[in-house]
């Protein structure tokens, strides 16, 4: 299961601690906040697509960072969605733990009791579907952050080949 879960880039992870190190403590938890809140909206719509997360991210960012505009926003938006994603993964870790700590636990079921093995057995499933619904999350996630970095990447590209 560990082999499907998409790693984060590279190039997003310096971005991030590059971002990260210049924010103040209270800019660090405005980012959290608006994380927290986007976390929450992902749970309760898990069917909005990518464009839908990077708008209701890049809103809620604005919102909590009403006098940044262009690529500050951009930046912000960016430490959001990387936020979420540091998130999801520490969720998918818990998840993951309690499917392995389920399985030695169902096999030491089976061990003792057939009865008890349906019981685990449905556990076990429920735990799959959680797993598979947060990794799910968690790609979107990583796809829209990788379109703010592509769209902020882009705009440098823009302004640089004007300056010519």
């Amino acid at each position: 299961m560990a082999a499907q879960v998409r790693p984060v880039p590279g190039e997003a992870l310096r971005q991030n601690a590059r971002l990260a190190a210049n924010l103040s403590p209270t800019a660090k938890s405005k980012v959290q906040a608006v994380a927290v809140s986007l976390a929450v909206a992902i749970k309760q719509q898990p069917a909005m697509t990518a464009a839908q997360l990077q708008t209701r991210a890049r809103a809620a960012a604005i919102q909590s960072f009403p006098d940044l505009g262009g690529m500050d926003a951009d930046a912000v938006v960016f430490l959001v969605l990387m936020q979420c994603v540091q998130d999801q993964q520490a969720d998918l870790n818990r998840a993951m733990n309690a499917m392995q700590q389920n399985a030695a636990a169902k096999q030491a079921v089976r061990s003792e009791q057939a009865k008890s093995t349906q019981q685990a057995s449905d556990v076990s499933e429920m735990q799959s579907m959680q797993l598979q619904m947060l990794m799910d999350q968690r790609s979107k996630l990583l796809e829209t952050m990788s379109n703010v970095m592509k769209t902020a990447s882009d705009a440098q590209s823009s302004m640089i080949a004007n300056l010519k």
